[in-house]
């Protein structure tokens, strides 16, 4: 646990000077962000007292960085920005690196990508034209971490050994940390696990010997990531735990919620689905915190998912509803984000072909460096029409119906690439099947068909499984690199194709291809355009999808807000409704009499209230079996209901064999008149009660109150009253009547104190 800051302990530095306390604010900032944040504001405050501008840039980035790993992004920005206007101003290049790459971190945590890569891009190039090697190295790992987000993993471990190499040749130890456990992580991603338990082994042992508690938490995540993609659950758990404990020391927000995630699927992988939640409403909460429209969302669709796979549809229903409206007000942003995006993409690609003077370690290293110019041209062709594929993905996602989205999508992909083919494949789960629903060859569409994610032919199944993109411009000599042997699933074997996956919160959910008769049809150009045109088509299906299966072909808003209603309409109902008699519970009965109480109270009107007690019933039931005595009991509701004669009257079970009726705007007279005529009719039913009983047949008791609400009385005491009126019935012999002024005889202090509560 934190230990908060409060006036006493920040006394005990009063003398420091602002070195000192930007050095405490350093020391403390993982593991306590609150203390390093206060320890800074004092220090900035020092600073602008005593005229020290270095001291104020220094202490406006321990700020900005406190906020940040305390979650607090949006302050985190405001006082980063602050700083570099003031380190531009007056030229300490060092710290104006600094907050460029802290800035940088900020962003990277909101998932903006374009300002991340912009204030990463200036930080590096300023880096490197003062020779602060230690910033530039650290900047390359973060450029890393943005290619490894966006699953361009040969582009994030080129910047990854980059800065490794640098920190190597500088021999800062402690440094390596990061870079080490992220081509652990990349490697793990891609599947090669050998080399991620190097990797983590490496940047744990460095963390440990260097006494560095984020880079043995990262470490520990990445073994446990490890050990759950192997299957080993109950060594996964035990290293995301602690994880966890290491996490009480650094307070790394970011590893928190990717721990969620992990602990969640773990967990749940496990067999503890209540226990797995829990995991990610933590996340939720973590992230509403954060006010990061895209990591709430992210949790909104596991949580509903979640609940839709244990058959809770009403909460599922909810959850997809918060899902969706927030979706829905980031999709302008985000399409923005897209176009930026690529823009800093070039220029960031540019910088790394210009620095890349370091030993490339695996093969695939090689083949991603020597394509690096001709994905520089393609970017810049990508970039000059993504206002054209921007305006495809407005009109994509701008409907509902499945059908139309295909449709769009088809007209609109022939228009930017060849396409004798064109396929979307989706994920069915419950089947473990990719299945096409819509699949166009040469003009012609072709009938729904799956394939078995089993298959080992399938381009499609492997897209799926590996979650990368197929391209292929020679079919007969470039299979190999993707599958074991190649067979037409629908058609005529294509030449050239490209598969990319359909991405939705990092869950794949289909496939989406092109293919073409011509060898060597598409370029990277070609690649990059589907994959954008896949990032929408996933968005506009998956919404497709769920409104089919939620709104039944309305939409999807419409439809949540029906199922809600009548969730909630069936739930009040059972929380109200008496099971046995189908009339309402004690509860209802309760809530109406209130409602009726101040009703009444307002407009100066009379309530009365009759309590029915039906006679003999324990007797009755010891006689004939609890059986027989429900159905009397129903029996009785029924015929209760038969003697109302106006909608306002209200009948409820108050408990066992006692059941109430509330009257609106009635006096002791028309009270009166319906409790005996309940009485009657009772009588009519001509139950037997057998030969142990006095009686012949079933008989009622009841109780009547009458009273005109006032500040002086309350319900309760009405319900006494009437419960008086009640057992004086039962003393004059049952199957009667009594109203309550009976007992007081018209003696308005004697009818008062029986109004009381007994004490």
């Amino acid at each position: 646990m934190q230990q908060s800051t409060d006036g006493h302990h920040l006394d005990r530095y009063a003398e420091k000077s602002v070195g000192e306390l930007n050095a405490l604010a350093e020391k403390v900032e993982r593991s306590n962000p609150a203390d390093s944040l206060a320890y800074a504001q004092k220090a900035y405050a020092l600073a602008v007292e005593s005229g020290d501008l270095s001291g104020q840039m220094k202490s406006l980035l321990n700020i900005g960085r406190s906020y940040w790993l305390g979650g607090k992004l949006n302050q985190a920005v405001q006082e980063l920005t602050k700083g570099l206007e003031l380190a531009k101003a007056v030229e300490e290049h060092r710290l104006e690196v600094e907050i460029l790459n802290a800035l940088g971190n900020v962003y990277l945590y909101m998932q903006n990508f374009d300002r991340t890569l912009e204030f990463y891009g200036q930080g590096l190039k300023l880096a490197d034209a003062i020779h602060y090697e230690r910033m530039a190295a650290g900047l390359l790992n973060n450029f890393g971490e943005v290619y490894k987000i966006l699953k361009d993993y040969g582009t994030a471990l080129m910047y990854y050994h980059e800065s490794l190499s640098r920190h190597k040749r500088h021999q800062r130890r402690a440094d390596m940390a990061f870079p080490l456990v992220n081509i652990g992580m990349v490697y793990c991603e891609m599947g090669d696990l050998e080399k991620a338990r190097q990797y983590a082994g490496e940047s744990l042992q460095v963390s440990r010997l260097e006494d560095h508690f984020v880079g043995e938490g990262y470490s520990l995540h990445l073994m446990g990531k490890i050990a759950h993609r192997q299957g080993l659950l109950e060594e996964s758990i035990e290293l995301y735990q602690r994880c966890l404990n290491i996490l009480s020391e650094t307070a790394d927000v970011n590893l928190r919620l990717d721990l969620c995630v992990d602990l969640y699927h773990a967990t749940k992988e496990a067999g503890d689905s209540h226990q797995a939640l829990t995991y990610l409403l933590r996340g939720l909460s973590i992230a509403k915190g954060l006010e990061i429209d895209i990591l709430i969302v992210k949790f909104y669709s596991l949580i509903a998912t979640h609940y839709e796979a244990e058959g809770d549809l009403g909460k599922s229903v909810l959850y997809y509803k918060k899902y969706h409206n927030i979706h829905k007000q980031m999709a302008e942003v985000e399409q923005q984000n897209k176009l930026r995006s690529i823009a800093f993409q070039m220029e960031a690609d540019e910088y790394l072909e210009k620095h890349r003077a370091y030993e490339v370690l695996t093969e695939q290293l090689k083949e991603q460096a020597s394509r690096l110019e001709l994905q520089s041209k393609a970017l810049k062709q990508s970039y000059e029409q993504m206002q054209i594929i921007s305006e495809i993905g407005q009109k994509i996602t701008a409907t509902l119906n499945i059908n139309h989205v295909f449709e769009q999508i088809y007209q609109h992909t022939n228009s930017l690439m060849e396409a004798d083919v064109l396929g979307i494949g989706v994920y069915r789960n419950n089947e473990d099947v990719l299945e096409y629903p819509f699949y166009m060859e040469k003009g012609q569409v072709i009938p729904t068909f799956s394939i078995p994610l089993s298959s080992e032919t399938s381009y499609a199944v492997w897209c799926l499984k590996n979650r990368r993109e197929v391209f292929v411009n020679d079919l007969e000599n470039e299979y190999q690199h993707y599958i074991k042997g190649y067979e037409s699933t629908s058609g005529e074997l294509m030449p050239s194709l490209l598969f990319c996956p359909l991405m939705v919160n990092e869950q794949v959910i289909g496939v989406m291809t092109v293919q073409s008769r011509r060898k060597d049809a598409y370029t990277q150009y070609n690649l990059d355009t589907l994959r954008i045109l896949a990032s929408y088509a996933a968005i506009a299906i998956n919404n497709a999808r769920q409104s089919q299966e939620l709104a039944q072909e309305v939409t999807i808003r419409q439809k949540t807000q029906q199922e809600l209603e009548k969730l909630n309409r069936q739930l009040k109902e059972l929380s109200e409704i008496d099971s046995l008699t189908g009339i309402a519970n004690r509860r209802k009965l309760d809530a109406y009499l209130q409602e009726e109480w101040e009703r009444s109270r307002r407009d100066q009107l009379p309530v009365s209230l009759i309590l029915v007690d039906v006679d003999y019933f324990k007797a009755f039931n010891d006689q004939f079996g609890h059986q027989t005595g429900d159905r009397i009991l129903v029996d009785v509701a029924k015929t209760l209901e038969q003697s109302l004669r106006r909608k306002t009257d209200f009948i409820g079970r108050y408990g066992g064999d006692e059941f109430a009726v509330v009257l609106h705007n009635t006096d002791r007279g028309g009270a009166v008149q319906l409790a005996e005529k309940i009485v009657d009719n009772i009588d009519d039913l001509a139950i037997p009660l057998g030969e142990k009983h006095e009686q012949n047949c079933l008989t009622v008791t009841l109780g009547v109150a009458t009273l005109i609400p006032s500040s002086l009385y309350f319900p309760d005491q009405l319900i006494h009253a009437a419960d008086l009126a009640l057992y004086q019935a039962k003393d004059r012999g049952r199957n009667c009547a009594v109203h309550f002024d009976e007992l007081s005889a018209g003696n308005n202090d004697r009818k008062a104190s029986l109004f009381c509560k007994p004490s």
